[in-house]
């Protein structure tokens, strides 16, 4: 389950046309961090969580499906 959310973040990175180092400045984290996040090497922790949410902008539904990956993942 936790591929999720790097498939989920890759896909946003996608519709906005993003490369990985762009992204992650825009998130105001390290290319490194984001990187294991896409990667499940990192945890996804609720402060990344508001940064994609406000950075980019999502839908109802976008928000929806990044609220629910978030709360799987803290449950694990």
């Amino acid at each position: 389950m936790k591929n999720v959310l790097g498939h989920f973040l890759k896909q946003i990175r996608k519709k906005e046309d993003l490369n990985l180092t762009t992204m992650a400045r825009r998130l105001g984290i390290g290319t490194a961090e984001l990187s294991g996040v896409e990667s499940s090497k990192y945890r996804f922790d609720y402060e990344l969580y508001r940064k994609i949410k406000r950075e980019f902008n999502l839908s109802m539904d976008e928000l929806q499906d990044l609220q629910e990956i978030f709360v799987i993942l803290n449950q694990e």
